[in-house]
């Protein structure tokens, strides 16, 4: 395996793309977090909630799809639908706007970087290095199905600057973007999106095969900048998702992996108004090794928000701070799935099965 110091020192083929520049020490990554048994033990999804910020307006109008945690900055990077003409056509197109929010729900709306033909967003990845973040997402964004949403066909890594400016796929691996790539992992597969565990510096790949179902693959993070592709990482296999997910209502949001452990949030999104007080939602966590039979709970919200959505899951892990965090999208008023406003709210979980 190559080591992160010549990752970041090569000038040679990263991916589908090239490294651009000569590399710094600011350039260079971490190695994974060294916590101790990090994820031998799963968070215990049927514990209660507590919120971490309530209904937040974000950089622009759409609430988040995904967020992941970066240790940098002790702040969450989130991806958003975000095009002039709309939310329903920024889906359509694949467009995200990256920006960054605190735990507290404090969003920089100066900071961020859009990304045009990226893909749905459904899942992302911050790795940390020396002085900078790096961004794991989807991109190569397609319409698989007529009328539906752009998704990835691979998955890619970039630097995150929070400079305003706007990247599209081809910008990846160029002196626009660098230190970047983009990375085919299942040749053939659709609806890719990838998430990073920072304690052992592993990918989780999620991808649509031939034959219409969903798999989960872990890759090494470090592997797959290097060579451009890489095998699964040894002494693991490829997971159907129908062999870990049961049957339960709603549609799949997101996921993310820490350690030992994958966390699965599905769920549909209430359009009734006055709000039921129940919707579809929850959340399931399986042992990547198939040991332990996976484990589903239903969530409950008693409250009255329209247009009610779980999207997105992460993992916050800082020190003796351990947390699984969801978040709540919610419509500014019941107007369909193009809503003027919307905003977004995040809960999270502490406790771990005993």
């Amino acid at each position: 395996m190559m080591s992160r110091r010549s990752l970041f020192t090569s000038t040679g083929t990263i991916g589908l793309a090239t490294a651009v520049g000569a590399a710094s020490a600011s350039d260079l990554l971490l190695p994974p977090a060294a916590q101790a048994a990090a994820g031998s033990k799963p968070f215990d999804v049927t514990q209660p909630s507590t919120k971490l910020f309530g209904q937040t307006s974000l950089s622009y109008r759409s609430g988040w799809q995904a967020f992941a945690y970066s240790s940098m900055d002790d702040e969450f990077l989130y991806v958003q639908p975000c095009n002039p003409d709309g939310i329903t056509v920024a889906k359509q197109r694949g467009d995200l706007r990256l920006s960054s929010i605190t735990a507290s729900g404090k969003v920089s709306s100066s900071s961020f970087m859009q990304l045009n033909g990226f893909g749905h967003g459904t899942t992302m990845g911050v790795m940390p290095s020396v002085a900078h973040s790096y961004v794991w997402l989807e991109t190569a964004g397609h319409v698989e199905t007529s009328g539906g949403n752009a998704a990835g066909r691979q998955i890619c890594c970039f630097r995150w600057t929070g400079d305003g400016k706007s990247y599209s796929v081809s910008d990846l691996g160029t002196s626009k973007m660098p230190y970047s790539g983009r990375f085919t992992l299942r040749p053939g597969s659709t609806y890719n999106s990838v998430s990073y565990d920072e304690s052992t510096g592993r990918l989780l790949l999620r991808y649509r095969a031939s034959d219409g179902k969903y798999y989960y693959e872990q890759y090494d993070a470090d592997t797959v900048r290097a060579n451009g592709t890489a095998p699964i990482v040894a002494g693991t296999k490829t997971i159907p998702e129908s062999a870990v997910i049961p049957s339960v209502p709603g549609s799949y949001q997101s996921y993310t992996m820490y350690g030992d452990y994958v966390y699965v949030l599905k769920g549909s999104k209430v359009h009734n108004c006055p709000e039921q007080s129940t919707f579809d939602s929850s959340i399931t966590s399986f042992r990547l090794d198939g040991t332990e039979k996976p484990v589903t709970h239903s969530m409950v919200s008693n409250g009255s928000v329209p247009g009610r959505e779980v999207e997105g899951i992460c993992v916050q892990a800082e020190g003796s701070t351990k947390r699984l965090v969801f978040g709540i999208k919610a419509d500014g008023a019941c107007s369909g799935s193009d809503a003027k406003y919307q905003t977004t709210a995040a809960y999270y979980k502490t406790a771990f099965a005993t």
